[in-house]
């Protein structure tokens, strides 16, 4: 039960993590580019 509760919670949080990098990254070329 344990075990299912942590997968279920790190994939989100990866997301979150990977869809804040990809954010970060299009800010500083439209930066860079401007």
């Amino acid at each position: 039960s344990l075990k299912t509760l942590k997968t279920v919670g790190v994939k989100p949080l990866l997301l979150g993590v990977t869809l804040w990098i990809f954010i970060g990254v299009i800010s500083l070329v439209t930066i860079l580019f401007i």
